[in-house]
């Protein structure tokens, strides 16, 4: 995942954050676990929308969501060295 990517052309290069994460990726089965995940995604990008709304959306497409979940087991993050100079100067 690319947390920042500044492209900064004078200098040849990005300002970049990243984070690759490693690990083991399911289907949740749980109806109660995946309604509660498709909710908190709802919630998340569409904060406006009546509940109402979001319940008759889930509803429609329900039978054809698949909600998957990953455990992770590890984690490798990287940052450009002109970020961790900036916020060493903050």
């Amino acid at each position: 995942m690319i947390d920042q990517d500044e492209i900064v052309p004078e200098r040849f290069t990005t300002y970049f954050r990243s984070v690759i994460a490693f690990g083991r990726i399911g289907i949740v089965e749980d109806e109660k676990e995946k309604r509660r995940a498709i909710e908190v995604l709802a919630r998340k990008y569409s904060p406006q929308q009546p509940q109402a709304d979001v319940d008759m959306e889930i509803e429609k497409t329900w039978k054809a969501l698949t909600i998957l979940e990953m455990k992770i087991e590890h984690l490798s993050g990287k940052e450009a060295i002109e970020l961790v100079n900036r916020f060493k100067e903050n």
